[in-house]
């Protein structure tokens, strides 16, 4: 069993799950556009950006190809760690964190799971 530290296995579970703070799922609760960030072409979701985003062909075709012999759950998180999807999973927190604080009581939305406490 691979062991992971908290932020990892936060992270990895958000991108396992599809709850990964994109815009694609934050759209369903913060009044955002889904649209992805980096190459403004499709839904930002984890399929998108692990599958499709032009923006992050070279990143991902690195990914495969160095770690080729890791499994696919590990590269997919190495992929997501790549400081410029860490930046946007921090945008789309910041959103979510603004969305809450504007609600009274400053509840958390129900599938916000840890508001994707990236720095945990």
């Amino acid at each position: 069993m691979v062991k992971l530290s908290k932020r990892d296995l936060n992270l990895s579970i958000q991108i396992e799950t599809g709850h990964a703070l994109l815009a694609g799922h934050v759209s369903h609760w913060a009044d955002i556009d889904d649209t992805c960030e980096l190459c403004l072409e499709d839904t930002e979701t984890v399929e998108h950006l692990w599958e499709e985003c032009p923006a992050l062909e070279q990143w991902r075709r690195e990914v495969h190809e160095v770690h080729k012999d890791e499994p696919e759950e590990k590269r997919r998180l190495r992929f997501f760690q790549y400081s410029t999807i860490r930046e946007l999973l921090e945008l789309r927190s910041k959103q979510c964190e603004d969305k809450r604080n504007l609600r009274s009581g400053g509840e958390r939305p129900r599938c916000c799971p840890g508001d994707g406490d990236v720095d945990d």
